[in-house]
């Protein structure tokens, strides 16, 4: 028999909820009347457990779906960041590594991250020292990071170098993403001139030519230019595309390989503007990583090790590999850096950094020099991209537009 659920007022005014068997509700309804009770509401009991058991499904879906995008998502330099930031204020405050690790584990956001702190806290309770442990989660730091922490462990000042590693990996990323900001412009200037082409040479032109042909007349020179260019791609456009396709997937398969990576960075170091502006930040964030693991009692020789796997560009990471093979054999650090792609001025402050015994300091204010240097290239280049972009669409569809009238005056002219 079927079970209803009822929510009643009583002859006290006093709400009840129960459940009744009846054969249907009008037969629940006139039974709980003839109890004196007074009818709010009435459900089969059935339609709430299968609307239950449908909100039930409904949120295991929702938190499977969450999951899966947990996982899907990347962890930001910002979680990455606050994530040192908390372990140094908590083990100030007295808190185990376990302790903290437990708690950075319970509020990170992403559960990409989440599990690897897990990871870490595991290692450290089978008896691995914080550093060790922390190679479970190596994906999301730099290697810096655990020659800081291996050295922190020595001196005791955990706390402290744990700071120094949040301060080191922000600006680390903002350094990153002035250089991404400021290459982007010219790309998009780059891009936008090649659609212009495109469309000129492809929409505008060979109309210009059918028009011309029927009358029979001898063009002008900038406009049979302009139809001489059309003709060609239209006829060669395909294959010459293809050309360039090929030789861009060439480039990016010799980029695989470390002899082909090494040739392309250092040709890239070349360009004009760009490569002045790639090896800027690749000299700030050499310098500052370089005071950073000095300060924090790493050897110069291990630092060296260090910072090549920080540098993105893989030519002057091979030259930093290379001038800690020349300190082991008994070279000083400013002729061990010295060479095309490192500025002078890299190895003479580092010379006299040397000899005075301030090594970090020296270097730290080099890297703060060329921060500002490189801020300074950044809003030079933005101001004069503008312009530069203008000059070469305007100039491009000017050119068009002169050919097209001076081929209309000769026709009007006959």
């Amino acid at each position: 028999m079927p079970v209803f659920l009822y929510i009643t007022l009583n002859e006290q005014r006093e709400e009840v909820k129960g459940r009744i068997e009846a054969l249907d509700i009008k037969s629940a309804a006139i039974a709980l009347r003839t109890q004196g009770l007074y009818l709010l509401e009435m459900k089969d009991s059935a339609s709430v457990v299968t609307s239950s058991h449908i909100d039930f499904s409904l949120t295991k879906a929702w938190k499977i779906f969450r999951q899966a995008i947990g996982i899907l998502r990347p962890v930001s330099t910002r979680e990455r960041v606050f994530f040192f930031q908390q372990m140094a204020l908590m083990i100030r405050s007295g808190l185990t590594i376990l302790q903290a690790l437990e708690i950075c584990r319970e509020q990170a956001a992403n559960l990409r991250f989440s599990r690897a702190i897990g990871e870490v806290s595991r290692g450290i309770q089978a008896g691995k020292p914080f550093s060790v442990g922390l190679s479970a989660a190596s994906r999301f730091f730099p290697p810096v990071v655990f020659n800081l922490i291996e050295t922190a462990e020595v001196s005791g000042e955990l706390d402290l170098i744990l700071d120094r590693v949040a301060l080191y990996m922000e600006r680390r990323a903002e350094l990153r993403t002035n250089i991404i900001t400021s290459l982007t412009y010219p790309g998009i200037v780059v891009l936008v001139s090649i659609a212009v082409a495109g469309f000129l040479v492809g929409g505008v032109i060979p109309k210009f030519a059918r028009f011309f042909s029927r009358r029979q007349m001898t063009l002008p020179a900038s406009t049979q230019f302009l139809l001489d260019i059309s003709g060609f791609l239209q006829v060669y456009g395909v294959a010459l595309f293809a050309v360039i396709g090929t030789i861009l997937l060439s480039v990016l398969a010799s980029y695989t390989t470390p002899g082909g990576r090494h040739r392309i960075d250092r040709a890239i170091l070349s360009i004009p503007v760009v490569g002045r502006l790639l090896t800027v930040g690749a000299m700030t964030q050499i310098c500052r990583t370089l005071a950073m693991l000095l300060r924090s009692g790493v050897t110069l020789l291990e630092s060296l090790r260090v910072i090549p796997g920080v540098v993105g560009n893989h030519a002057i990471s091979q030259h930093l590999q290379e001038a800690s093979r020349k300190i082991l054999e008994g070279k000083d650090l400013a002729g061990s850096l010295s060479h095309a792609m490192i500025p002078p001025l890299v190895p003479q402050v580092a010379a006299v950094g040397e000899r005075t015994g301030a090594l970090d300091h020296v270097m730290e204010e080099l890297a703060e020099f060329y921060d500002k240097e490189l801020q300074a290239s950044i809003k030079r280049m933005t101001s004069l991209m503008e312009p530069v972009m203008i000059l070469i669409v305007g100039g491009m569809v000017g050119f068009v537009y002169y050919g097209f009238f001076s081929a209309v005056i000769s026709l009007v002219g006959r």
